[in-house]
């Protein structure tokens, strides 16, 4: 056995170098292999572009913030030491109606965009918790102006968003400094003909005229009645109507909306009194309007002219959501006016006054 025992080992030293052998041949062989894989590789390698440069004032933020017992979700983006502009939806949309706007605008003005209360991604912690009425929206959006410390801001509104706007620099008149209504009616006169069941229900607050109401959130009529009105085929995106589709799905969302259009007669009785402010403060005042718009018609356009001479209005060929098929005009409209808006000495500058061949006989000289 101690024969045997010296042969097992060298048997085993062989075996030893052996595998380590092989194991180097196979190695190298992997190797030769990999470059001979990576030189042909090589022969069809595309090198990667360098990235263009990004432009940071362009990156989005979402953001959620707790004003009272709602969940405020907001859009940011622009610089934060640039102009602020609170840009307000209506609707029955949320904050991503400016989705088109942003690049426009964003390199130059500091923009906020949150879901009213009721809208898009801003709910209340419980279904009890908030009362769904213009009072209480705008005092939300007051505390949600305080919690983000904003100092000095423009405020853009399109339809609701419009009489919170007003609203607010009632509140704020130190603190707001221009303002911008997007097809945001302010007077009797501008009530369109697709407002007639909401008429019927504010004098008559009943189940059925309710129920009437509630067509006007069908899919189809979205589409219709708030998106489509005489916009040019192959123009309009889908985009934002099946968005507000899916919003206004959600649960509870229909009840929130049907509330709120009972709730629209109290800003009827507020309406002189934001008239007079208006008239009596003369804030800076641009009023953008999609003429095709059959919820506020043009004899409210007419009213802000005759009653508002501080104010400009500038017309789009479109319906009520412009921001879909007209966003770059728009933002040069908010430009313009924002940079004779906006002097050194926030002081107001004249208005220019531009004669509008698509509004009847609006301007008058």
């Amino acid at each position: 056995m101690n024969e045997e025992s010296p042969t097992y080992g060298n048997a085993s030293a062989f075996n030893r170098r052996t595998f380590l052998i092989a194991s180097t041949a196979c190695a190298v062989g992997a190797a030769g292999y990999s470059l001979t894989s990576a030189r042909e590789l090589n022969q069809h390698y595309v090198p990667v572009v360098p990235r263009l440069p990004f432009d940071e004032s362009l990156r989005v933020a979402f953001c959620t913030r707790r004003i009272g017992s709602v969940d405020i979700f907001y859009r940011e983006v622009g610089p934060r030491n640039g102009p602020t502009i609170l840009l307000l939806h209506g609707f029955p949309s949320a904050s991503h109606m400016f989705r088109n706007l942003f690049p426009l605008l964003a390199t130059r003005y500091h923009l906020i965009a949150p879901d009213l209360p009721g809208f898009g991604n801003s709910r209340p912690l419980s279904a009890d918790d908030y009362t769904y009425s213009y009072e209480n929206i705008v005092n939300t959006m007051a505390d949600f102006i305080s919690a983000l410390k904003l100092d000095k801001l423009s405020i853009y509104g399109f339809d609701y968003g419009c009489s919170i706007a007003f609203k607010l620099a009632m509140m704020y008149p130190d603190k707001v400094n221009t303002l911008i209504g997007q097809n945001g009616n302010l007077y009797k006169e501008g009530l369109g003909a697709s407002l007639s069941p909401w008429q019927a229900y504010w004098e008559s607050p009943t189940a059925h005229n309710r129920e009437v109401c509630a067509t006007s959130l069908l899919p189809e009529n979205i589409r219709k009645q708030h998106y489509g009105a005489d916009t040019e085929s192959g123009q309009l995106p889908p985009d934002g109507y099946n968005l507000d589709n899916y919003y206004l799905s959600l649960p509870r969302a229909r009840d929130i909306q049907l509330d709120l259009i009972r709730d629209y007669k109290n800003l009827l009785t507020d309406y002189p009194t934001v008239q007079k402010y208006l008239s009596d403060k003369r804030p800076p005042l641009l009023i953008i309007w999609g003429r095709h718009d059959t919820f506020f018609s043009l004899f409210g356009v007419e009213a802000y002219v005759r009653n508002m001479p501080h104010s400009e209005v500038r017309l789009l060929d479109t319906g009520r959501f412009v921001l879909e098929t007209h966003a770059r005009e728009t933002a040069g409209f908010i430009r313009d006016f924002m940079d004779r808006s906006l002097v050194a000495d926030a002081t107001y500058t004249s208005p220019i006054r531009v004669k509008n061949d698509l509004f009847f006989d609006a301007r008058k000289e």
